[in-house]
């Protein structure tokens, strides 16, 4: 079954060299994409949109603000440390002061979290080090970072109205772990679950009392596969 399109505005005011990657990836997925320079005065032909929030004008923050209560999904990617009170306020965290260039690991808050199925425990993840700084109770902190003995948040998810927002700074966009759960992200944004794609896995070369102890053991700890056929 091929997973359901969705459409998609992305706003091309990203200052991240990643970003036409994104792009290029998510041209081959089932996210029906348009971009634009500006975010459009009508918004309602799209189901999600990825931009920087700090870096838009007030009238367009307040046009994102509606389309979100009304049901529209967010994905703000950003660098910007911009003390911007009206995007804070809709996303629910603000990026702090930046650090340096380095490789973060990166982990999910919830290692049973839908988003990070079939993927790594933790990965990481190049670029300049900009946590967030999350100002909501309300805020799910999706991801975060192994720094230096502590936690900080770098990938949060909230409600807004009838809509989600969700806030990244990691700047890796070129990363194909990141690239998935961005894309598992935007579906989710949209409003989409993940399709059920169940996997069948063959065994050969071994006997049946002993293909079928793996059989078994593939089945009951890899989430989607069906049980092995011998």
């Amino acid at each position: 079954m091929l997973p359901e399109k969705f459409s998609t505005l992305f706003v091309n005011n990203f200052r991240i060299e990643g970003a036409p990657g994104l792009i290029a990836y998510l041209e081959q997925t089932s996210a029906c994409l348009t971009q634009s320079p500006h975010l459009p005065g009508d918004l309602a032909a799209y189901q999600v949109i990825a931009v920087d929030p700090f870096l838009l004008e007030s009238q367009e923050l307040q046009r994102l603000e509606q389309y979100l209560s009304a049901g529209g999904g967010c994905l703000g990617i950003t660098t910007s440390t911009l003390q911007d009170k009206a995007a804070t306020a809709v996303f629910g965290a603000l990026p702090q002061e930046a650090g340096p260039d380095c490789e973060v690991r990166i982990l999910f808050t919830d290692r049973d979290n839908p988003l990070g199925k079939r993927l790594p425990d933790a990965f990481y993840v190049n670029g300049r080090f900009l946590p967030l700084n999350v100002l909501d109770d309300a805020v799910e902190v999706v991801l975060y970072a192994d720094w230096r003995y502590t936690h900080p948040s770098m990938l949060t998810c909230r409600s807004l109205g009838e809509g989600t927002a969700a806030l990244t700074t990691i700047q890796d966009l070129n990363h194909p772990i990141f690239r998935r759960i961005l894309y598992r992200l935007l579906r989710r944004l949209a409003g989409l679950k993940e399709p059920y794609q169940p996997l069948e896995v063959g065994l050969l070369g071994y006997p049946p009392s002993v293909g079928e102890l793996h059989a078994r053991a593939a089945s009951s700890g890899t989430p989607g596969l069906w049980p092995c056929r011998l």
